[in-house]
């Protein structure tokens, strides 16, 4: 697939047209969009609100639970990826450990039953590293909506977990961003919400400046380190892939990333439309699918295939490409993937420990809602 054909000036205002992306490109760098070999990349996804409180080593993984820790104390641990804002982690904990079962109930519009599992998350949560020792599972794993189903991390090998490490991240209410292998505790919040003692906006709002901070100097950073192994010192590209939620993406702006930053947002359809358990199962296989290949140009992402879907174009009037420039030239660009249908479902999985049961399992307790 020549990602040229693609990734063109497709839907503007008449007012204010960029450059085909290929040119900027050129312009910036020097090779076209589609000679452009590699490029710094960073993935985002949302949180899920169900998780899997299954410990590691109970779990039948590709990769053993001591090789997943190793790697996650070397990529994804304080001493190598700072906290993304470690005062405003440690408000948001503290204002939610001081609430009650009814107000949190109120607050996070929860039943009665979901209320109860968020105050008894919270009565334990501290907020802190984890130590050597701990219990705490890495944030994919723990994690167990339609989009890490997709992303399913237990069958991934050692190298699809390293990408992952280094360029997959989580946008989390409670610490801006999450890499995709630290280990945390579950909670129940949403960027969505409100807390009138934190801000007046919502906890996206909130974000926004330390999120976008963060994600700006991992793009930086690592277009400067891979620089310096290039052979003619170079900085590259920088992508971004969103591939969160609106809710969740919208603590990011767009417009205050490095200089040249491709901000990649990637839209599913299943039969023309988008059903939402299916884009978010899509959103998980397009990190997998990054993840396996390496990906570290917008021609690789193009290639993603998984379960029937394919990139389309302009020929069938969707839209795709760039479609805004902000900022200091960062490209706002577009790739929509279709697919006819969903494949057949498969049987069910093994059920999922219940959160903070025991190891006998209830029959019919698949998930816990966190």
């Amino acid at each position: 697939m020549n990602i040229s054909r693609y990734l063109i000036l497709h839907t503007v205002h008449a007012f204010h047209r960029p450059p085909p992306l290929s040119s900027a490109l050129s312009a910036r760098s020097g090779p076209s969009m589609t000679t452009m070999s590699s490029a710094a990349v960073r993935i985002v996804l949302s949180p899920a609100k169900t998780v899997d409180l299954t410990p590691l080593p109970e779990r039948d993984l590709s990769v053993d639970s001591e090789s997943v820790r190793r790697l996650a104390s070397s990529l994804c641990g304080v001493g190598s990826r700072p906290p993304c804002d470690a005062g405003r982690t440690s408000s948001i904990v503290r204002e939610m450990k001081g609430k009650s079962q009814e107000q949190l109930k109120s607050l996070l519009k929860l039943s009665p039953k979901l209320a109860g599992t968020a105050a008894a998350h919270w009565n334990s949560f501290d907020g802190e590293e984890a130590s050597s020792g701990d219990d705490r599972i890495p944030a994919i794993y723990m994690f167990s909506g339609p989009a890490f189903q997709g992303l399913d991390p237990q069958t991934c090998d050692e190298g699809t977990l390293e990408y992952l490490a280094r360029n997959l991240v989580v946008l989390d209410p409670v610490f801006g961003t999450v890499p995709a292998l630290k280990p945390i505790q579950p909670y129940r919040l949403e960027m969505g919400t409100k807390i009138p003692a934190i801000s007046d906006e919502t906890l996206a709002s909130h974000w926004r400046e330390p999120v976008t901070s963060w994600l700006a100097d991992e793009l930086r950073g690592t277009a400067r380190g891979d620089a310096k192994n290039n052979e003619d010192g170079d900085v590259q590209t920088m992508i971004l892939c969103n591939l969160a939620s609106d809710e969740y993406s919208s603590s990011i702006d767009p417009s205050s990333l490095p200089s040249g930053t491709i901000y990649l947002t990637c839209k599913f359809r299943t039969g023309g439309k988008s059903p939402a358990v299916h884009s978010k199962r899509a959103r998980g296989l397009m990190s997998r699918h990054m993840a396996e290949v390496g990906a570290s140009s917008l021609e690789c992402i193009c290639r993603f295939d998984l379960e029937n879907y394919r990139c389309v174009g302009p020929a069938e009037g969707v839209e795709v490409g760039v479609v805004g420039v902000v900022g200091e030239n960062v490209r706002l660009v577009e790739m929509s993937f279709e697919r006819s249908a969903a494949p057949p479902k498969e049987k069910a999985a093994v059920k999922k420990r219940p959160a903070g049961g025991t190891n006998k399992e209830k029959k019919g307790d698949k998930k816990t809602k966190r």
